[in-house]
């Protein structure tokens, strides 16, 4: 997978869950016009809608909203429903292989796109940006000054233990690539030599974890999660005394805000 891909990706997503949602919703359209009607189907340009037992093909550009589920309270979680959210929080090296060496606690952040498409499960694609404090690693025979970041893109399931509770706990977990950056200064102590790592690598991605979804309201919900994530680094372009690298992991704390459609 490619970053280019990862739009269309999304784009199948949103509209998986419009055809998934087969249910009564209220449609404004730009022109002013308001009619009920059940989604049955839909293409990136157009949405199938039975509407008085005829299924019309209403262009996705003239419709000003839907209105799913007039009566609903908003305290579940819809069949079809889709999510757009943000979070930010801590980003915590763990040791395997070195890594706390190369990197202190540092900031995350993510953003998400999911699809409800089944009673307890949720599909979709999201990327995560890690960046952490500066190191200052240390052999017998050398100081280090080293700087670290991570972004990762991963297709995620989330398994809800409550989906028709205001809120329930989750279980997360993810699969893709990550893009891996190091800079990493060396000097010999009583010399004046120095060398100098800089590069990135492109690797395999891995993420699990768990967190508690709360619904806020029927546009939006808020989360709170805690990942351990996974990647494959370059040892060739990485690897050093100060560091043996082969892979690097790490957690993630996670607050998020996401809109509800």
């Amino acid at each position: 997978m490619t970053i280019k891909k990862i739009p269309a990706l999304a784009v199948l997503l949103f509209f998986w869950g419009g055809a998934a949602g087969a249910r009564a919703e209220t449609f404004t359209m730009k022109s002013g016009a308001r009619f009920e009607g059940r989604v049955l189907s839909a293409t990136t340009d157009y949405l199938g809608v039975s509407v008085q037992d005829r299924t019309l093909d209403i262009r996705q550009d003239s419709i000003r909203s839907i209105d799913y589920e007039p009566d609903w309270d908003g305290r579940s979680v819809r069949l079809g429903e889709r999510v757009i959210s943000a979070g930010l929080g801590g980003a915590l090296p763990l040791s395997s292989y070195g890594f706390k060496r190369a990197a202190n606690d540092g900031i995350a952040a993510d953003l998400e796109f999911r699809v409800h498409f089944k009673p307890q499960w949720d599909l979709g694609v999201r990327m995560d940006d890690m960046g952490f404090a500066t190191a200052y690693p240390q052999t017998a025979a050398a100081n280090g000054k080293a700087q670290v970041a991570a972004t990762t893109v991963l297709i995620e399931a989330r398994w809800l233990a409550r989906p028709e509770r205001k809120v329930s706990p989750f279980l997360v977990g993810g699969l893709g690539f990550n893009i891996y950056d190091e800079e990493l200064d060396i000097t010999q102590k009583g010399a004046v030599l120095q060398s100098e790592i800089e590069n990135e690598s492109l690797g395999l991605a891995a993420m699990a974890g768990g967190g508690v979804q709360v619904l806020l309201s029927r546009n939006y919900l808020a989360d709170f999660e805690a990942c351990w994530h996974y990647w494959a680094i370059s040892g060739s372009a990485f690897g050093s005394p100060m560091q043996s690298s082969s892979f690097a992991q790490a957690v993630s704390i996670l607050a998020r805000l996401g809109w509800r459609f």
